[in-house]
């Protein structure tokens, strides 16, 4: 009952726009152009964002404080790898920014003192050349495919051979061949 009375508030001239307005109002500006996941991941981190904080009864934007956002972040996000964690913290900065710049929060440092996340990520280890072999002995079984690589398995071959005697990373090999 509580939850759906904080959730229905309305902006107040004293208490300036709620939360739930302005999360609605960047979802709507962000969506323009924006790809599918990551308007859902936006959406997801507001909402997740929204919902703290009408939980600890704040309702209005100029709540908001470096403080609460940490807490935030540490007890909304206890279960993902960083890498997803620094984007999080990353759409939620990007809530700040606009939030600050159309006036919705009065906090000039608030940015600056919500510390970024790092993007760590786990250490890869290359094929073995067991492995390699596999690799190389299906790629040149692939059939039935219908586009790209798939339907071309000795021209994916070829690419493998020629990433692998150049050292071409897979990026570039991508972009090589949208060239040609």
């Amino acid at each position: 009952m509580r939850a759906s009375y904080l959730r229905s508030a309305k902006a107040d001239p004293k208490q300036g726009p709620t939360i739930a307005e302005c999360v609605a109002n960047h979802l709507a500006t962000k969506s323009r152009g924006m790809k599918k996941k990551t308007l859902q991941q936006n959406s997801y981190v507001l909402n997740q964002l929204l919902n703290y904080s009408l939980e600890r009864g704040k309702i209005h934007t100029h709540e908001l404080d470096a403080d609460f956002l940490e807490k935030f972040i540490v007890a909304g996000f206890t279960t993902i790898k960083l890498t997803t964690l620094a984007t999080y913290v990353n759409k939620l900065r990007s809530f700040l920014g606009a939030a600050q710049t159309r006036e919705w929060i009065h906090r000039p440092m608030l940015l600056k003192q919500l510390e970024r996340v790092p993007a760590v990520y786990d250490e890869k280890e290359p094929y073995t050349d067991e492995e390699l072999k596999l690799i190389w002995a299906e790629a040149k079984e692939m059939n039935g495919g219908t586009r790209g690589y798939a339907k071309y398995p000795k021209t994916f071959v070829l690419l493998l051979d020629f990433m692998l005697e150049t050292n071409l990373r897979v990026g570039d090999a991508a972009t090589l061949t949208q060239l040609v």
